[in-house]
């Protein structure tokens, strides 16, 4: 199991050569096996730089749901009760717990709702993939409840909001 304190990012090398970079509070289990390598997103947000093996599919699992590469930089998040999946470079294939498939290239990104519904979209002049990475965090048109909810990964105080506000947009960089 490889985790990170409230506040901390931590990266780690994989013994195939790949990287696994976690955000603030966001715990990942990892197994390799002789033909396949997994990941268990438990939590929080994670960024992976897959070295490809063909022989060895990389499949990261998050809330049911698997996001399946052979070698590409891309993003899985728990957020919102579902999954996003944001593609840097290469390509990953995102299945829903429903049965629904779908393959991201470079600049796409996805999400799987509570509902198992999967959505996708290639937004022109999308923001960065996993600007937390950089000490950034990127919200545009987040609801607060949202917002309140990614900003207490990084701190030691609890955060809450009040009900009638949890819905009000968010826009910002910081």
């Amino acid at each position: 199991l490889l985790s990170t304190p409230i506040a901390r990012i931590r990266t780690q090398a994989l013994p195939d050569g790949s990287k696994l970079t976690l955000d603030a509070a966001s715990p990942a289990e990892v197994v390799y096996y002789a033909t396949r390598r997994t990941v268990q997103l438990l939590a929080g947000s994670a960024f992976f730089e897959v070295a490809r093996d063909e022989t060895r599919p990389f499949v990261v699992h998050a809330l049911g749901h698997e996001i399946t590469v052979l070698g590409t930089r891309f993003e899985v998040a728990l957020q919102d009760g579902g999954v996003r999946v944001a593609v840097e470079s290469g390509q990953v294939r995102v299945r829903s717990a429903g049965g629904e498939e779908r393959i991201l290239g470079a600049g796409d990104r996805a999400f799987i709702d509570p509902v198992r519904q999967l959505s996708t979209s290639h937004p022109a002049g999308a923001a960065a993939v996993a600007p937390w990475r950089e000490g950034w965090l990127d919200f545009d048109r987040q609801p607060l409840a949202e917002v309140v909810e990614r900003l207490a990964r990084y701190s030691p105080r609890p955060l809450r909001v009040a009900p009638e506000a949890a819905r009000l947009p968010v826009f910002g960089l910081g």
